[in-house]
C-alpha cells in the first residue's frame, strides 16, 4: 500500500516546516504501529510518503486507519493498493494505483480514497 498525504502543500503556507516535519513523524509513527499490530510493516519514503507491506487483514482495515487520522490528526490520506506475487510488482501496482487516484482528481472528478489494482 502507497500512502500519501493530502494537501500537505497547502498546510506548509501556515505552518513551519518544523511543525510540518512534527506532522509527518507522528503520521508514521501512528501508522506503523497500527499496521504492525496487522503484521504489517511501514516505512517512511520521504515527503508524505509511506509504504505498507501488508497482508489481506491489514489491507482490510485501510479504510478505519485513514479515518482514524482524519478524526484524530485532520490529516486526508490516500492510499494506492497493489497486488502482485512479489513485493516489487506489488510496490508499482501500488503507486500506478495512488497515481490514479490523482488523476481522477485532477480531471475534476470526486477521487476515491482508496484505490486497488492487481496483477
Amino acid at each position: 500500500m502507497h500512502f500519501d498525504v493530502e494537501n500537505l502543500t497547502s498546510r506548509r503556507k501556515i505552518i513551519s516546516p518544523y511543525e510540518t516535519t512534527s506532522i509527518i513523524f507522528n503520521l508514521y509513527a501512528k501508522m506503523s504501529k497500527f499496521f504492525l499490530q496487522k503484521n504489517s510493516l511501514t516505512f517512511f519514503m520521504g515527503g508524505d510518503n509511506f509504504m505498507v507491506v501488508a497482508n489481506d487483514e491489514a489491507k482490510q482495515s485501510v479504510k478505519d486507519f485513514i479515518k482514524l487520522i482524519q478524526n484524530e490528526d485532520d490529516i486526508t490520506l490516500n492510499c494506492g493498493i497493489g497486488n502482485a506475487k512479489n513485493a516489487r510488482d506489488a510496490v508499482k501496482l501500488a503507486t500506478k494505483s495512488l497515481d490514479t487516484i490523482r488523476e481522477i482528481r485532477d480531471s475534476g472528478k470526486e477521487k476515491p480514497t482508496v484505490y486497488e489494482l492487481s496483477c
